[in-house]
């Protein structure tokens, strides 16, 4: 037999390696799990096999709806098929390699214990997901006290009377997003909601972080959005085939970290360009702005053109925004598109609102429904080793928590009587979204724009697939990490006649 050349025999010890390593991992894991379930009698899964756990069940109800349906929505899909599930209130899950095993929650009060009790630090599974985008130094991911100095210094910009000075630049945004849906209703052609969605809601965290409107719905804006939507198609948020072939793209690092620097160089400029005409800025403060004016604080001087900004400061800065940018866009624009669909989906309600506007311009009691409808015993659980998972679209969609759960009834909200610790679109506790208060008001605002002038009309076929209910259920898509409406929502824009002009 002829001798193997020396980079054959490498070759054959590394694939070698690689899965004696894949096979200890595997059995260690399983080990685990199968350990913990039988020490602390927990709730799982009836009877799942040695070699795929929960896989294998979890894959057989998936299976049952359309391939690009979101893994998000798999607690939920759990409880329609074992509805036992919805009465414990939490289950362990053996998912690895798609995922490290992981807990899955959706009792308010025990979902408290990690969130609002006593906060845990984020899982390594979802910090590895950031690591390449921000290198953990946004508030998202950062614990100790790095994140609590960077949460204080970022929170004077988020208070609500701060967000309510900045409204007039909101305003001057989703005008250019008002024009475009009117061009769209003079041409009668099918869009996407979600792109135009995405595009004003960018526009505005921006305006709202750094003060300059950069431009990304009228096409201006050519480093900003592009390249953060570029560097966020290349991270990896599971290990499930939908996002193996991007884990597996040779040039996905290469393209992450090109991405990212025409990102950060471009944030790092806007942010040198706020630090040395800080004492010159005219207007309403911004986010950003007002974190320098702590820094500032902190560092005691004023800056001038012989006085760099410290190169920490800097770079926590820039990680932070891209973080703002990201979140701030993404799921407010998602849940837009909900808003209207609900509408909808329920033309007496659209009356309802529209008259609202008409009388009092205020959208409170129909807004947190719109995350509604789409989102005991002593016994002591285990955390160590598994992932955390607050399932808040299967506590909101659970009825010992709510009255008809699936029904979209805004007037729930005029009561003040809800579940504790129930509602959680945006999470409780000191680590709840920094961004609240901004994501609600841009909601109001973009619907008091629009709803009263223009009929949004959903395009979805008769027969297209449905999950829980909804043609537009939450979809993965390749160029996306979190979960988005089934072909970015499809819809007509039409202008109405008011009654009441």
């Amino acid at each position: 037999m002829e001798a193997k050349a020396p980079w054959q025999q490498v070759a054959i010890l590394l694939v070698t390696i690689l899965f004696a390593h894949i096979v200890f991992k595997w059995y260690s894991q399983r080990a685990f799990f199968r350990r913990m379930a039988k020490k602390y009698d927990l709730p799982c899964l009836p009877n799942p096999p040695w070699i795929f756990g929960d896989l294998l069940t979890i894959g057989r109800i998936t299976a049952k709806y359309p391939t690009d349906t979101h893994g998000q929505l798999v607690p939920s899909l759990l409880m329609k098929h074992y509805p036992n599930i919805a009465d414990m209130g939490v289950i362990y899950l053996d998912v690895w390699p798609t995922a490290s095993p992981f807990c899955a929650v959706w009792d308010p009060d025990l979902i408290a214990q990690f969130t609002q009790q006593n906060p845990r630090p984020k899982h390594e599974f979802i910090r590895q997901q950031f690591r390449p985008f921000t290198g953990l130094k946004d508030i998202v991911l950062s614990g100790g006290a790095g994140w609590k100095k960077w949460r204080a210094a970022f929170n004077p910009g988020f208070a609500m009377s701060n967000i309510m000075a900045l409204v007039p630049w909101f305003v001057e945004e989703a005008l250019v997003w008002r024009k475009y849906l009117d061009q769209a209703a003079q041409d009668g052609k099918t869009i996407r909601l979600e792109t135009s969605a995405m595009e004003v809601t960018c526009d505005i965290i921006v305006r709202a972080v750094l003060g300059v409107s950069i431009g990304v719905q009228t096409g201006e804006d050519t480093k900003i959005y592009p390249s953060m939507k570029r560097a966020i198609a290349q991270l990896v948020p599971n290990w499930s085939s939908s996002t193996l072939g991007r884990f597996l793209n040779p040039w996905r690092h290469s393209r992450l970290q090109a991405n990212n620097k025409v990102l950060s160089d471009e944030l790092r400029d806007r942010i040198y360009e706020q630090f040395y005409n800080h004492e010159r800025a005219e207007g309403p403060k911004t986010i950003n702005s007002l974190a320098i004016n702590m820094y500032l604080k902190d560092k005691g001087n004023a800056p001038d053109n012989s006085n760099e900004i410290d190169p920490d400061y800097l770079s926590y800065a820039v990680e932070n925004i891209k973080m703002f940018l990201f979140a701030g866009h993404d799921t407010t624009a998602t849940t837009l598109c909900y808003c209207y669909y609900y509408l909808h989906q329920h033309p007496d309600v659209l009356e309802k609102l529209r008259g609202e506007h008409n009388d009092i311009f205020s959208v409170r009691a129909g807004a947190p429904d719109f995350f509604l409808t789409h989102p005991m015993t002593r016994q002591r659980l285990p955390s160590d080793g598994f992932m955390l998972w607050a399932v808040s679209k299967a506590v909101q969609r659970h009825p010992a928590y709510w009255e008809e759960p699936d029904a979209f009834m805004p007037e729930r909200w005029l009561t003040g009587e809800t579940t504790k610790n129930a509602w959680r679109a945006f999470e409780l506790g000191p680590r709840a979204c920094i961004g609240h208060e901004l994501a609600m008001t841009e909601l109001r605002m973009l619907l008091v724009m629009t709803v009263r002038d223009l009929e949004i009309i959903l395009e979805y076929n008769e027969g297209d697939p449905q999950v829980l209910g909804s043609q537009a259920y939450q979809v993965t898509m390749s160029e996306e990490l979190t979960a988005h409406p089934r072909n970015g929502m499809p819809v007509k824009v039409k202008l109405r006649q008011r009654r009441d002009s």
